[in-house]
C-alpha cells in the first residue's frame, strides 16, 4: 500500500495526463445531464437552492453541466491542479482534498463519488468526512468496480479492473454495503452495469449465489431492470457497480 504522500503526489502530477481525463469528461457531458436529473430525483427542495459536491470529479464538466442546469451551488473536488484551474475559470468552487473543511457541516444536499474510492487508503474516511458535510436526507451516488460475490477459493482466474497502482480497493455489492453502513447512509439503489453476462459466464465455478442471497436480499427490490438479471440480485455481476445512499 502506497503512503498518502505517494498517493497524493500521483494524482496530483500524472493520473489525471495518463488517462485522458480532458477528454474523457468531455465526451461524456451529454450522459451528465441525465445523470443529474437521475440525481437530484431522489433529493428534495428545489434545484435552484441545492448545493452537490462532486468528491473526485477531474475536470469538472458535470459540475459545469450542473451550474447550466441552475444548481445553486456547486463544489469540486480534486487533487488534479489543471482540473481545479479549469473550474475556477467556469466559476465553480474547487477545492483540493485538503480543503474540505472550507465546506459547512450539513449544508450539501447531493454527492457524488465516480471512481474514486477505490483510489483512496482509506475509503471509509473519506466517506465519512463528506457525510458530515450533508444535510439529513441528502443523497450520495457512488459508482466504482464492482466484484459478484465469490467463493473462497483458489482460481488461475484474475480479476477485472485490478490497476496498479490505481486501484488499492476493491468492493463486492456486500462490502459497499457495509462501507455505506458505517458512514451513516441507507443504500436505498444498487445496481451493476457493463458486461455482466461476460462476467457470469467467466466466473461460473466461482461465483457463490447461496451466500449473496444469503446476504443481499434486501437489496432484490433495489436493482435497475435495464441492465438485465445478470447486472441485478443476487449475481450483481457487471463489471461497474452504481448506488444510490440516503443520509439518515
Amino acid at each position: 500500500m502506497p503512503n498518502e504522500e505517494e498517493v497524493t503526489r500521483y494524482y496530483e502530477q500524472q493520473y489525471t495526463a495518463d488517462h485522458q481525463q480532458e477528454e474523457i469528461q468531455e465526451s461524456i457531458r451529454e450522459y451528465y445531464r441525465s445523470h443529474l436529473d437521475e440525481l437530484f430525483s431522489w433529493g428534495r427542495g428545489r434545484r435552484e437552492e441545492a448545493s452537490l459536491l462532486d468528491f473526485g470529479c477531474s475536470f469538472p464538466t458535470f459540475l459545469e453541466e450542473a451550474k447550466k442546469a441552475g444548481v445553486g451551488r456547486v463544489i469540486g473536488v480534486e487533487l488534479d491542479e489543471a482540473a481545479r484551474t479549469r473550474g475556477q475559470s467556469l466559476g465553480l468552487t474547487m477545492l483540493h482534498p485538503a480543503e474540505i473543511g472550507e465546506v459547512e457541516s450539513q449544508t450539501v444536499d447531493a454527492a457524488r463519488f465516480s471512481h474514486t474510492l477505490e483510489h483512496h487508503i482509506d475509503p471509509l474516511a473519506i466517506l465519512c468526512g463528506v457525510v458530515q458535510k450533508l444535510k439529513r436526507g441528502a443523497v450520495v451516488y457512488l459508482t466504482q468496480p464492482s466484484f459478484p460475490v465469490l467463493a473462497a477459493q483458489t482460481s488461475s482466474k484474475g480479476l477485472m479492473d485490478a490497476v496498479w497502482p490505481e486501484h488499492l480497493h476493491f468492493f463486492s455489492p456486500i462490502s459497499l454495503r457495509v462501507l455505506m453502513e458505517r458512514a451513516g447512509l441507507r443504500l436505498v439503489s444498487f445496481f451493476t452495469h457493463q458486461n455482466a453476462d461476460a462476467v457470469v459466464s467467466k466466473y461460473a465455478r466461482e461465483l457463490d449465489l447461496a451466500y449473496s442471497v444469503a446476504n443481499l436480499r434486501d437489496l432484490e427490490c433495489l436493482g435497475n431492470d435495464l441492465f438485465g438479471r445478470n447486472a441485478n440480485f443476487p449475481a450483481f455481476a457487471g463489471e461497474n457497480g452504481a448506488a444510490y445512499g440516503l443520509k439518515e
